[in-house]
């Protein structure tokens, strides 16, 4: 067999396999992500549990989950509303050294309709050390929150944070865009590896200094586009950081 046509049969073969396995792969990732920060889609057809917890007062906040969408919200108290509809889904709370930890701990990984959806309540005027969360798949929306670390990380879901007040900002997902508005930091580090990120800044544009850098994907900054990377310096102390492999980002 000529050797041209054997690299190509190889090179064929080797296209085939990976697009199957990607086609295998999105659908198993589209079953498992059945869900929405909003649970009322389809929920005649699926009988759901629910967790209702008055918290304790704490500083720091760990969540670690395989399925679950997050929010936050203001209130008069500490509190805590969880939704699900299998029982392996409900989540474990308890606390350690004034800190709240939230986690799955007995996940089955099935492939099926899982879906699980946490509402945290703060308090109005408390500021908190850390919020540490960590998702499998799931999108996580933090809103009104001061904080003095934010960090968050995802495997499979969008991130969006506004109104919020974290001195240090983290936010990381495999697949999922990221979106900041309005929020008061004096440190961010964005990065996606398939996804979009949108940042809205609070403060004029000039008084940060910024480093984004796409390897597939537009910049815009400030109304400008820019190929691959954008960076400029500012003396105040703030600054923001961006990256994605393969997305936009669009800075305002």
């Amino acid at each position: 067999m000529n050797k041209k046509i054997y690299l190509l049969l190889i090179w064929i073969i080797t296209l085939a396999c990976i697009i199957g396995g990607f086609s295998y792969h999105t659908k198993v990732f589209a079953k498992d992500m059945n869900f929405h920060l909003e649970l009322n889609n389809d929920e005649s057809s699926d009988n759901y549990d629910d967790l209702k917890l008055n918290l304790e007062k704490f500083a720091t906040l760990k969540l670690d989950a395989k399925v679950m969408s997050v929010n936050t919200c203001r209130g008069d108290n500490f509190a805590l509303t969880c939704r699900y509809n299998k029982d392996y889904l409900k989540p474990s709370i308890s606390y350690e050294n004034n800190c709240l930890k939230i986690e799955q701990k007995s996940f089955k990984n099935k492939i099926g309709n899982n879906k699980c959806h946490l509402e945290l309540v703060i308090p109005d005027n408390t500021q908190l050390e850390e919020i540490d969360i960590e998702v499998d798949v799931g999108a996580v929306e933090i809103t009104n929150i001061d904080t003095k670390e934010l960090d968050i990380s995802t495997n499979v879901g969008a991130v969006e944070i506004s109104n919020t007040k974290a001195n240090e900002l983290e936010l990381s997902s495999d697949v999922g865009a990221i979106e900041v508005s309005d929020v008061d930091f004096e440190k961010a580090d964005l990065s996606s590896n398939v996804g979009a990120i949108e940042v809205t800044l609070l403060n004029p544009i000039s008084e940060y200094a910024i480093e984004v850098s796409s390897d597939v994907g537009a910049i815009s900054v400030n109304e400008k586009g820019f190929k691959r990377h954008y960076s400029q310096r500012a003396d105040t102390g703030k600054s923001l950081k961006a990256k994605t492999n393969v997305g936009a980002i669009e800075i305002n």
